[in-house]
C-alpha cells in the first residue's frame, strides 16, 4: 500500500529535475516524502524548484551548516536507508566518483526516522 510509505531526503544540493518530477509523481500516488535542505540558488541548488516542490512535498529549509546526505525509503514492512555522498545534483548522479552505504537493517532505519 502506498500510503505506508515514506521517503525521507536530508540533501543540501539540489538541481535535478527529473527527481523533483519523481518526487511529485510519488506525492500523487499517495506516498508521503519530506525533504531537508538548503535554500541557495548559486547554480548548485536551484530554489525555484524546490519552491515549485514545495507545494506538494514537505520541505524543511535549514541553515547553510547542512552537509548530510541521507536517503530513507520506508514502507510498512522494511526500509533502505542510503548515506551517501551524493547531492540530488546532475553532476553527483551522473558525472561525479561518489560513495554510498546502503543497508536494508530495520532496527536502524527506524533509529534514524
Amino acid at each position: 500500500m502506498l500510503a505506508d510509505n515514506r521517503i525521507l531526503i536530508a540533501c543540501p544540493y539540489t538541481d535535478n529535475n527529473h527527481i523533483f518530477l519523481l518526487l511529485n509523481e510519488l506525492v500523487r500516488k499517495g506516498v508521503k516524502v519530506i525533504v531537508l535542505t538548503k535554500i541557495i540558488n548559486n547554480g548548485y541548488s536551484k530554489a525555484e524548484h524546490l519552491l515549485e516542490l514545495k507545494k506538494n512535498v514537505g520541505i524543511i529549509f535549514l541553515n547553510n551548516s547542512l552537509h548530510l546526505k541521507m536517503y530513507i525509503i520506508i514502507n510498512h514492512d522494511f526500509g533502505i536507508l542510503i548515506n551517501t555522498s551524493a547531492n540530488l545534483t546532475a553532476n553527483s548522479l551522473i558525472k561525479n566518483y561518489e560513495n554510498a552505504i546502503i543497508t536494508n537493517i530495520k532496527a536502524y532505519v527506524h533509529k534514524a526516522e
